[in-house]
């Protein structure tokens, strides 16, 4: 058998690899458990390797199954992207695009930006897709996200990427508590960071606050700048936030001159599109990547 022949057992395919299950991604796709068996068996036949480890538990992908689920999701996103531009012939952005990103980026940067795009390009569907840089990366290089929009990402492999704005880092502290701090009364405030953060130069804030003698008594490292800010905004204790986010969410905090920083904040660093060097020629992903840049410009 020739797999090119079975293309229609993809997305069943894709639908057994994500539910775990026989039965449960028959009952997904509204067919009988049997039949999709006997769908998976063909699949399996044509292209001459087990997919799937079966046991009383349910399913899990052999390494075959997944290359195989890789080029699957491919294979249909690329059957999307063909509908859409038929169906739009002359708008490059129509189609599917999907972006990985994190969650403090997600709250207060893709919200507006997604009403814009809907409202502009009817033709361009977006998925969002948040977790852990490295997670992203993992997907990005699977094919599995087309962009990944993060700060200063560590980039090893054949990626490329593109500045979209800078930032910086500073400290802030629920409105009208203090304006100002040195080393020596730092000891007297909780620190609130979120660890995996890095400047241009890899640098943590942590780094730049050890390097002037800062001490806190208690840190809270935490996974979100929005948690961070909500703790902040709670009185919790001192945060560490980027400006932008900080301004975006029109929090009820403000800044703390720390002697030995800048008024306007430290440890630059840039938020970048990824997208992997395949695709830069890819009509769609250059268009959006621009309508990104001019969307933080404006």
């Amino acid at each position: 058998m020739n797999l090119v022949n079975h293309l229609d057992k993809l997305k069943p395919f894709v639908t057994v690899a994500e539910a775990g299950t026989i039965h449960e991604a028959a009952k997904r796709l509204h067919i009988t458990q049997p039949a999709l068996s006997r769908m998976m068996k063909v699949l399996e036949d044509s292209c001459g390797f087990e997919l799937f480890a079966r046991s009383r538990h349910g399913v899990s992908l052999t390494d075959a199954g997944k290359e195989m689920l890789s080029y699957a999701k491919l294979t249909l996103k690329e059957l999307e992207n063909l509908e859409s531009k038929l169906r739009a012939p002359t708008n490059q952005l129509a189609g599917h695009i999907r972006i990985g990103t994190y969650e403090s980026l997600a709250e207060y940067l893709w919200p507006n930006f997604l009403l814009h795009m809907q409202s502009e390009n009817p033709a361009l569907a977006i998925s969002l897709k948040t977790s852990s840089e490295v997670q992203q990366l993992e997907l990005l290089a699977r094919g599995e996200i087309d962009i990944l929009v993060d700060a200063e990402p560590r980039i090893t492999g054949d990626f490329i990427s593109w500045p979209l704005y800078k930032d910086r880092f500073n400290f802030f502290i629920k409105a009208g508590e203090i304006s100002e701090l040195d080393p020596n009364s730092s000891r007297n405030f909780t620190l609130i960071y979120v660890p995996q953060a890095i400047d241009s130069d890899n640098r943590s804030p942590l780094y730049h606050l050890e390097t002037k003698g800062y001490v806190f008594s208690k840190k809270m490292a935490l996974d979100s700048f929005t948690t961070a800010q909500s703790f902040c905004e709670k009185g919790i204790g001192l945060a560490i936030l980027p400006t932008r986010l900080q301004e975006a969410r029109e929090s009820r905090t403000s800044v703390v001159k720390l002697d030995g920083f800048q008024t306007r904040g430290f440890g630059e660093h840039a938020i970048c599109a990824t997208i992997r060097a395949s695709d830069a020629n890819t009509p769609r992903i250059g268009q959006f990547i621009k309508d990104l840049k001019k969307w933080f410009k404006s």
